[in-house]
C-alpha cells in the first residue's frame, strides 16, 4: 500500500558507515580522506509538485504528494524528515583520458535512504544548493585592480604556477559578446579557458546535452548555459549551424561597415550545462584560443583563477600571491568574487528601509493630527482632572500612553500582516521575477530574519511615541481657567 512521504522509514547507513567530512562548509574546497561532506539543502520560495512518475512511486512504496504540503517541502529541499541526514558525496576518476582527481556531488544533494520491502534506495535531490564539490567558482580569482584585463607575460605565469600552496591556475578571458545562431541574436558573457580549466571545475555533472570538451579531434567547440540555448533554440545535433560570436574591434574610427567594426568567430556548439540561473542564462564556454581571436588580447587575461593545494591554507596562500603580484593587482577569495552581489543587496535592503521609515513618518501625522485633535476636544476634562489635582506629568502621560497603546496596537498588526504575507509568499509564490528559461515562473524568494522584524517593530513603535510627545505637551500646559 503506498504511504505519504513522511510515513516512509529513512536510514542513515552511508553516513555511519564511511568516513566523512568534520565540516558542514559549503566553501569549495578540497576533501581528503572522505567519503561525502554533510550539508543542508538550499530552500527554495514556493515550491510545487510538477511532475511525478508513477513507476517511481511504485517502487518507492510511495503516493502521488499533493502539488502543494509538507511532503513537497521534503522534496525540495525545504525541510528533512526523521532519520535524514543530508550530504554531499565525493568521488574521483577519470575525464577525457586525464585524472581528474577529486570530483563530487557539486549540486546535489542525498536526503536520505529510503527502507521498503527489504530494499534500500537513496533519495537525491538535484540542484540542492552549493556544496564543497561546488565547480564554478575558484579558490582565488586575480583580477587587475585598474581596467578589465591585463598583460599576462610567461615570467608573472610561472612565477605564479611555481608558488607554493598553488596546485594549478586556469588563464582566462570573459567579457561580453554578441552571439547570432540563424536569425536569433543576444549578448552572452563569453568565456575562454585553458584546456587545464576541466580538471579542477568538473561542470560535467551540470552538462545536460553534450559533453564539456572545448576542443576534440582538432575542432573547437563552445559550450553554452540551458538559458541562451532554449532563447536561441540551439541544437547541438544540427552540424551545419555554427554559432558567431561578434566582438567590437578596438579602433579609434567607426566604421559603418560591420565587417570592418567587429571581429567574428564562428564555433559549433558542443554542450549544453545547467548551474545556477545567474549562470544559465548568459554564460557560454570557448577555448582560449577562440576567445584570444575574438577579442585580439593575444597575451592580455582578464584573470587567473587558481586552485590551491590545501583549501585550509586559502588565506596564506592569497597572501602569498598579493606579494608576489603587487599592488597592480587584486587576490579575491570565493565571498570576494561575488561582493558586488552582496553590496547592492545590503544596499537595496537598507534604501527599503529608508523608504519604509518615511512612509511611517507620513503616516504617522495622522496620528499626530489625531492627538491634537483630542487635546482640543478634552481640554475641559484636562481641566477638570487638573483641578482634582493632577499635576501636568500626570496629564502628559495620560495622551503618551494613549500614543503609545496606538504604537504597539500598530507594530502588532503591521508584523502579524506582515509576516502571513511573507509566509504566504514562501508557500503559494504570489509575486513572481518572471519566467525561467525552463518556461516556469521564479517566485519572488523571501527570508525572514528576527533582526529585521525587531528592527521594524522598533522603529514603528519610537516613530508613533515621538510624534504624541508634542500633543501631550500641548495637553500639560492647559490652564484651568481657561476651560472650566
Amino acid at each position: 500500500m503506498p504511504l505519504p512521504l513522511s510515513a516512509l522509514s529513512f536510514d542513515d547507513d552511508f553516513v555511519r558507515s564511511l568516513p566523512g567530512d568534520p565540516s558542514s562548509s559549503t566553501q569549495p574546497r578540497q576533501v581528503p580522506g572522505v567519503a561525502y561532506s554533510p550539508v543542508q539543502p538550499t530552500p527554495v520560495a514556493a515550491p510545487r509538485l510538477l511532475a511525478w512518475s508513477d513507476d517511481v512511486g511504485r517502487l518507492l512504496g510511495l503516493e502521488r504528494p499533493a502539488a502543494l504540503g509538507p511532503d513537497v517541502d521534503v522534496l525540495a529541499g525545504n525541510a528533512v524528515l526523521p532519520g535524514m541526514r543530508p550530504y554531499a558525496a565525493r568521488y574521483g576518476g577519470h575525464q577525457f583520458g586525464n585524472w581528474a582527481g577529486q570530483l563530487g556531488d557539486g549540486r546535489a544533494i542525498t536526503l536520505g535512504e529510503v527502507l521498503r520491502d527489504g530494499a534500500r534506495w537513496a533519495l537525491q535531490l538535484k540542484g540542492a544548493g552549493r556544496a564543497a564539490y561546488s565547480r564554478f567558482d575558484p579558490h582565488l580569482k586575480v583580477v587587475a585592480r585598474k581596467g578589465k584585463s591585463f598583460e599576462a607575460t610567461p615570467e608573472m605565469l610561472l612565477k605564479v604556477r611555481e608558488l607554493p600552496g598553488v596546485a594549478q591556475f586556469t588563464e582566462v578571458i570573459e567579457d561580453n559578446a554578441l552571439l547570432r545562431y540563424d536569425d536569433r541574436q543576444m549578448v552572452v558573457k563569453v568565456k575562454g579557458v585553458s584546456p587545464n580549466y576541466y580538471v579542477h571545475n568538473h561542470l560535467d555533472s551540470a552538462m545536460i546535452d553534450g559533453r564539456f570538451e572545448l576542443e576534440r579531434n582538432g575542432g573547437r567547440y563552445a559550450v553554452v548555459g540551458e538559458g541562451v540555448q532554449r532563447q536561441l533554440a540551439i541544437n547541438i545535433s544540427n552540424r551545419f549551424a555554427p554559432l558567431l560570436l561578434l566582438y567590437p574591434k578596438n579602433k579609434k574610427k567607426i566604421s559603418l561597415d560591420p565587417t570592418e567594426a567587429f571581429n567574428d568567430v564562428r564555433i559549433m556548439p558542443g554542450g549544453v550545462f545547467r548551474l545556477e540561473r545567474q549562470y544559465d542564462d548568459q554564460y557560454l564556454f570557448v577555448p582560449l584560443a577562440a576567445a584570444q581571436a575574438l577579442t585580439g588580447y593575444d597575451q592580455k587575461r582578464t584573470s587567473l583563477e587558481v586552485q590551491v593545494k590545501d583549501p585550509d591554507d586559502i588565506r596564506a596562500t592569497q597572501k602569498a600571491l598579493r606579494r608576489l603580484l603587487g599592488p597592480e593587482f587584486k587576490v579575491l577569495n570565493s565571498d570576494e568574487q561575488h561582493v558586488a552581489l552582496l553590496r547592492a543587496v545590503k544596499v537595496e535592503k537598507a534604501f527599503v528601509f529608508v523608504t519604509f521609515t518615511f512612509i511611517l513618518l507620513i503616516a504617522s501625522l495622522n496620528i499626530f493630527f489625531s492627538l491634537s485633535m483630542l487635546v482640543i476636544d478634552k481640554k475641559k476634562d484636562v481641566a477638570v482632572l487638573q483641578s482634582m489635582g493632577a499635576d501636568p506629568t500626570t496629564i502628559r502621560n495620560i495622551f503618551l500612553t494613549e500614543g503609545t497603546i496606538v504604537a504597539f496596537a500598530g507594530a502588532f498588526t503591521g508584523l502579524v500582516i506582515g509576516v502571513g504575507i511573507c509566509l504566504a509568499q514562501k508557500q503559494f509564490g504570489l509575486v513572481t521575477m518572471g519566467t525561467l528559461a525552463s518556461g516556469r515562473d521564479q517566485p519572488y524568494p523571501v527570508k525572514m530574519l528576527w533582526q529585521d522584524i525587531a528592527l521594524t517593530v522598533i522603529a514603528i513603535i519610537v516613530i508613533t511615541i515621538a510624534v504624541s510627545i508634542r500633543p501631550a505637551n500641548q495637553a500639560a500646559n492647559i490652564q484651568i481657567r481657561d476651560n472650566i
